[in-house]
């Protein structure tokens, strides 16, 4: 009698051996796993675009206040920083003892000149009395055309003298009104009006040619904002504005009053002047952020901000959904856009789907069960 333990142990082996394929078929056959996402398709998008320019709080126009008088001291500070003046008002006084002494000596130089000229007047006056008297004489024959030509030189220097004293009196004058400029000078007035906004003046300093004070005229303030070349070239003067500054909690309406038209060497950035509404609280030289509303233009190909994601590069990208409905991370140049939307300017065609959240948890093939959002 055979044994029968080798048919049993080949048939166990030949069921196993027999089972195996069809567990790995089913396997195979097992389809991915998808989620629901919601996708957008890329399409037109009408929309008001804005620039963002980041810049300081500067005076629209800074006045410097000093004074051509350099050595003197300075007596007294009558206005300080932050201090609203006047046109005309006194900031400061200076020592004006040596230019007090110097206007005495131009009036009595001046006194003395019109005492002397008198004089010279009357001495011309006297020489043309005796010409005129001597001149009838010298046709009768009683005085020698000698004696009448001696008092005709004598009537010629006393015109002279009296030229020669006029100009003394001329010089001497415009001499006197340097003297009491010199002395107006000694109060350094300010030019215009609006808020000091910086003082070097200190009591008992001499004075020099760097300027006492700074007012910002009639205390308008605007931002100077730091914008490239390609932001300066959509760029126009009155375009309005929204300015946030450091400290205060409203923006600020503005508009655009100067583009510069040249760019800083060194940065390539150019300045553009906004100008804001009168605030006494802003402060010059703080922080603040323009957002500058474009023309309102259709854009061929938009998407939501949320729908583009910017890898470690800067490179903008969105997840593409393809005819298979499985996921991938496509590039993409990106445009004008606002806190809304984006314009694609590259790298995805109009009509196409995509991620509607890029920041979504999908990855590159992934299979996705697409959710279609309409652009609203």
């Amino acid at each position: 009698m055979k044994p029968i333990y080798p048919l049993i142990l080949c048939a166990i082996f030949g069921l196993s051996a027999c089972s195996q394929p069809e567990a790995d078929n089913t396997q195979a056959s097992t389809p991915d796993a998808a989620m629901r996402v919601n996708v957008v398709a890329v399409g037109k998008q009408t929309a008001t675009p804005t620039l963002h320019l980041t810049g300081t709080v500067a005076a629209k126009e800074d006045v410097a206040v000093g004074t051509a008088l350099s050595g003197l001291k300075i007596l007294e500070v009558n206005a300080d920083v932050g201090q609203r003046v006047e046109k005309g008002q006194v900031l400061a006084r200076l020592d004006s003892v040596n230019v007090q002494a110097a206007l005495r000596q131009s009036e009595m130089a001046l006194a003395k000149a019109r005492s002397n000229l008198n004089a010279r007047q009357a001495e011309w006056r006297e020489a043309q009395a005796t010409f005129n008297r001597y001149r009838p004489l010298a046709n009768e024959g009683a005085v020698t055309p000698q004696e009448l030509d001696q008092q005709r030189l004598r009537l010629e220097s006393a015109q002279a003298n009296v030229q020669a004293a006029r100009a003394e009196i001329a010089q001497l004058q415009s001499q006197l009104t340097d003297s009491r400029h010199q002395r107006a000078k000694a109060e350094i007035t300010a030019p215009v009006s609006g808020i000091i906004s910086q003082r070097a003046a200190e009591a008992g300093a001499l004075t020099g040619s760097d300027a006492l004070f700074h007012i910002i005229q009639d205390g308008e303030m605007e931002l100077a904002a730091n914008a490239t070349a390609d932001e300066l070239s959509v760029l126009k003067t009155g375009m309005p504005a929204k300015v946030r500054v450091r400290g205060q909690h409203e923006p600020l309406s503005g508009s655009i009053r100067l583009i510069s038209p040249q760019m800083d060497s060194g940065t390539r950035l150019g300045t553009v002047r906004i100008a804001l509404e009168k605030q006494p609280a802003l402060q010059n030289g703080a922080y603040g952020e323009a957002e500058v509303q474009l023309p309102t233009q259709e854009s061929a190909a938009a998407l939501p901000v949320q729908a583009v994601s910017f890898a470690d590069d800067g490179q903008a990208f969105v997840m593409l959904v393809g005819a298979d409905n499985r996921v991938k991370r496509q590039a993409v140049n990106i445009g004008r856009q606002n806190a809304e939307w984006v314009e694609i300017v590259s790298g995805v065609n109009a009509g196409a789907r995509v991620v509607r959240n890029a920041a979504a948890f999908v990855s590159d093939g992934d299979l996705i069960i697409p959710v279609t959002e309409p652009q609203k």
